[in-house]
Order: structure tokens, then sequence, then C-alpha cells
């Protein structure tokens, strides 16, 4: 597969990104009106300017401008990948639109507002900004949630439907996520060809994803207890570093410190190793965002030795939905009075 023009293209758009030096600029200025005059100035300027006209609130138009710029880009990308790309740019997609109904369905089962959750979207594949504030605004529960995705023909609504029962017994949403993240990752690998390097570098991203997601289980299991459902079920098959055995061994664990203790000395990925050994396990929404760094860093790397694959593609899709979570950040922290250095801590410098 010929991806040079495609890749060309896409460097020019990774040219584009938000560097260190510039977060930091952000996260030090003293206002939401200095930091919409500041976005102005970069890829996310035209954003601004359309929020602008529609909105008056500062904080209603920085989230608007990131999500639309950010959901511009995915389809930039989109439009400019040749046909014989399309099959590892929705598996590339899928993943997103995981992560957003996840999202969603948490938001509208526990009643966060629609603009509180919009926040923490990512704009891809079959959610795109209209559906996303379609199901969030007109979604009165979670059974209307799945009955607006029955209707639109989604392959996502029968995980859902099929995790309702234990949803309505306890109120918990972990058997209907854990059905998104199975129906998600076979989706993702259903038209992968055999054997290629583009496709290799789908399936390494799938299965870190995969791994990312049974260790977030385990820290969700051990602080809050796997609320009607057998904890060995939230396993998710296809990892490469954490097997069924050592999850099984693990998730009985009471104490989060030793949890993480004894899950970097199973790993043999140095890098995850160390990531976890000096997690802070009061913080395990970090140590989500840890993993998937030292995952985007692999990406990157692997898009220098092969700078013909798909690799710079997925490269830049995570550095690009990794960009709008920061600006989201630092927008949240600016709003609520956080001094920068405490700020400069939840950003991850994707470059």
């Amino acid at each position: 597969m010929d991806l040079s023009y495609f890749n060309a293209r896409l460097r020019g758009m990774r040219g584009r990104l938000i560097r260190k030096a510039d977060y930091d600029g952000f996260a030090a200025l003293p206002g939401l009106e200095q930091y919409a005059e500041r976005l102005r100035a970069t890829a996310y300027g035209p954003y601004v300017e359309t929020a602008s006209s529609r909105m008056e609130r500062l904080d209603d138009i920085i989230a608007a401008a990131i999500r639309a710029g950010l959901a511009a880009s995915f389809a930039d990308m989109q439009d400019a990948a040749p046909p014989e790309a399309a099959v590892y740019i929705r598996s590339l997609l899928s993943v997103w639109e995981v992560y957003d109904l996840k999202a969603i369905v948490r938001a509208v089962s526990r009643a966060i507002k629609p603009e509180e959750a919009l926040d923490t979207l990512v704009p891809a594949g079959e959610f795109d900004n209209a559906a996303i504030k379609t199901l969030l605004t007109n979604s009165k529960d979670v059974p209307d949630l799945v009955s607006f995705l029955e209707t639109w023909g989604s392959r996502y609504a029968r995980p859902l439907k099929d995790g309702l029962a234990a949803y309505g017994k306890n109120g918990s949403t972990a058997a209907m996520e854990h059905n998104l993240d199975a129906v998600g990752v076979a989706a993702a690998l259903k038209e992968l060809p055999a054997s290629s390097t583009d496709a290799a570098v789908i399936r390494w991203i799938i299965a870190s994803r995969i791994d990312a997601q049974n260790v977030m289980t385990l820290l969700k299991v051990c602080g809050e207890g796997a609320v009607g459902m057998d904890a060995a079920l939230l396993f998710l098959d296809g990892g490469t570093r954490l097997g069924r055995k050592t999850f099984s061994s693990l998730i009985a664990s009471k104490d989060r410190d030793e949890l993480l203790a004894a899950l970097a000395s199973a790993l043999d990925d140095a890098g995850w190793k160390a990531v976890i050994a000096g997690a802070d396990a009061d913080e395990p929404g970090l140590l989500e965002e840890q993993l998937n760094c030292a995952g985007d860093a692999h990406l990157r790397r692997l898009a220098v030795i092969e700078p013909l694959s798909i690799a710079l593609a997925a490269s830049y899709m995570q550095m690009k939905a990794r960009e709008a979570k920061n600006l989201r950040v630092i927008a949240r922290g600016i709003a609520f009075g956080i001094p920068d250095e405490v700020l400069k801590r939840y950003i991850v410098y994707p470059m």
C-alpha cells in the first residue's frame, strides 16, 4: 500500500500541533479571555471565531472550538486517505467510537449535564458532533440511549442492550462497558488482512488498549468492587502484557498500592513496568494517561522506522486527541484558578 502522499499530508498536519512551550504559555495565562486570544493564533483560530458568533460565554466558546478543531482534523485525515487505507482508518476510529460511547453511557446514567460531558469526548467515526449531542441531550435514560442506537442501526446497540439487565439490577455500567470494549475490538480487527506491516501496527494499538483497560479494571475493582458481576468476566482477551491468569490472581487485591506493586512485578514490558511502579494509587486517571502516553511514544518511533506505513496516521490521531485533552484541562484549570505549576502536572506532552 502506497501511503507516501497521504503521509506527506499528515506530516504537514502534524507540524501544526501545539508544542510543549506553547502549553506552558497557555497554562500561565491569567484568564480565559487571554486563553481564547492565544488560541486564535493556532490552528483552532477559525473555530474560535465561529464559536464566538454563536456563543457568549468564553468557556463555551473555547470548548466548542477545541471540539470542532479536533473533529475537522479527523475528517481531513479521512478525506486525504487513499481508498486502500480506509480499512485501517476505520479500525483506528473504532477505538475512539468505543471511548466516546462509554463516556456517553456514564454521563447519561449519572445525569451529567451534556455540556460537561462534551468536554471529555473525541468526535470520531460513527459518533461525530451531531450524533454525540443527540445522544447526550435527547436520551432520557440509558434504555432510551440504547433505543437511539438501535434506530440508527449502530453495531454498538446490541452490546449495550445485553448489559441492560445488569444495569437495571445494580445501576452499574460495568457490564455494558465491557461489552462495548469486546465489540469494539472485534470490529477493529474484523477487516484487517492476515499479515502486513500496517495490520501489525493496528493490532499493536488494539492490544495496548486492551492491556490498559485490564489494568484500569483491576484498579477499579480494587477500589470499588465489581458490583453485581463476576469480576473475572471483566477481563478482555487480546492483550499482550497482562494474561488472564495474572489478572485473576490480582483481582482480589484490596489495597491499590499493593496491587500496583504486584502488577509492576508481573509485567515483562519495561516501559509499562516503570510507569506502573511510579504511579500514584490515589490518582488512577493519571496512570491511564501515562500508559496511553507510553503507547503514543512507541507510535512516534514506529512512524520514523516505518515512514510509509499507517503508523504515522495512528500517531497523528493519538497526538491530536491528546492535544484536545490538554487544551481542555488547561481551560478548566484557568477557569478555576489552579496555579500553573499544579496545572502542568496534568498536561501530557505529546511532542
